[in-house]
């Protein structure tokens, strides 16, 4: 990793600690941040959807229409499998339930916990392996993520949220990234204070929609 208040993109800063008391002090002083554990400094933020597609050598402006695909089978067979009717009629409830499971979906996971991001970060980490902690400030993403679009990620936890935002936007919406939290929060989410942030536009990278959320070009 690079020195400390040192660039690696525009608008991230990389701040590279000496020991895991430091690491800990200055995660006291990111109040109200969400954090991310990766094993791999180098790897950029990227959905499961993305990243899936990708290794299928899957066209971007192919993802929504896959999603929809994905998101509508879930709601045709889920109450064959006891699936209540309320939580198949929320796509965000149903893009959190298919992540639980595994499957590639548009969220990217994050929690309110630093040291359960901490942990995910070295878990796995080899000896070769420089691990890293996202963190971005949850309350200023929402701030500016709702200042951009008609719709505000305030109201996701709305079942017509997704249809708004989605469907009757369209292109017109521009790209954005929020965070958004199931109101069922299965027994692993909740664990691990875990929440998600997605983006709008998933045919873009997922920094390119974090640096458009706040306007860095």
């Amino acid at each position: 990793m690079m020195a400390d208040g040192a660039f690696f993109a525009p608008g991230w800063r990389n701040v590279q600690v000496g020991s895991w008391s430091d690491a800990v002090e200055l995660a006291r002083r990111l109040d109200r941040w969400v954090f991310r554990g990766q094993r791999k400094a180098s790897r950029s933020l990227e959905s499961s959807l993305r990243r899936e597609a990708t290794n299928a050598g899957v066209e971007a402006s192919e993802l929504p229409a896959f999603e929809r695909v994905v998101l509508h089978d879930l709601r045709r067979r889920g109450l064959t499998q006891g699936i209540p009717m309320d939580l198949l009629n929320d796509p965000f409830q149903c893009m959190a339930l298919l992540q639980h499971h595994g499957l590639p979906t548009r969220l990217l996971d994050f929690t309110h916990s630093f040291y359960v991001a901490a942990h995910f970060a070295c878990w796995e980490a080899r000896s070769s392996d420089t691990a890293a902690v996202w963190a971005i400030n949850a309350v200023e993403l929402q701030e500016e993520a709702s200042s951009r679009l008609t719709c505000s990620p305030r109201r996701f936890q709305s079942s017509d949220f997704y249809e708004e935002l989605w469907v009757a936007a369209g292109d017109t919406e521009p790209n954005a990234v929020w965070q958004a939290t199931p109101f069922r929060m299965n027994e692993r989410l909740a664990l691990q204070q875990g929440t998600f942030l997605l983006q709008r536009d998933i045919t873009a990278t997922f920094e390119e929609s974090i640096l458009n959320t706040f306007e860095i070009s």
